[in-house]
């Protein structure tokens, strides 16, 4: 599991110095959107709030193995230590959701997963995912460090028949 920290700070340097220009988003206007590819054929999605040219709060998407059949995006989201106990981070992890699931909505694409996996002793960030996600059905460790760690789910798109 990737440190959506290290993540954060990439993005802030690469968006300072101008390497990257976030657009707007569709839903949630205030926020910005950024589709990238790190590796070959690994699609991401960074979402950000920006205050005068700072990230105040970052989330990504990264697509990750299929679920039954069906497209899953891990989310990893994080902010910075001045903005935190503000909301900030599941403000925009339910920003970077909405958006996600308005874009599959849009182009009649089939249901997918969202999906957050916390390690156990981040307890900010498993009230983030509790938050957004609901209880968590699944535990497991993560495989770098081993860390013990909860996996939530949700399950997102257009139902078949949905008009």
């Amino acid at each position: 599991m990737v440190d959506p920290t290290d993540a954060l700070t990439s993005f802030q340097e690469a968006y300072t110095t101008g390497l990257v220009a976030p657009q707007n988003c569709d839903v949630h206007k205030e926020a910005f959107v950024l589709l990238d590819e790190p590796l070959p054929n690994q699609k991401r999605f960074s979402y950000v709030l920006i205050e005068f040219g700072e990230v105040i709060a970052f989330a990504n998407l990264s697509l990750t193995d299929p679920l039954d059949g069906k497209v899953v995006f891990q989310i990893g989201y994080a902010v910075p230590p001045a903005h935190r106990g503000k909301g900030l981070a599941r403000r925009i992890a339910k920003v970077a959701i909405d958006e996600i699931d308005h874009g599959f909505r849009r182009a009649n694409s089939p249901m997918f997963y969202v999906e957050a996996s916390v390690i156990d002793s981040n307890i900010a960030s498993q009230r983030v995912a509790q938050n957004v996600f609901g209880d968590s059905k699944q535990s497991g460790a993560d495989e770098r460090t081993g860390e013990t760690l909860k996996l939530y789910r949700v399950l997102l798109g257009k139902k078949p028949f949905e008009l």
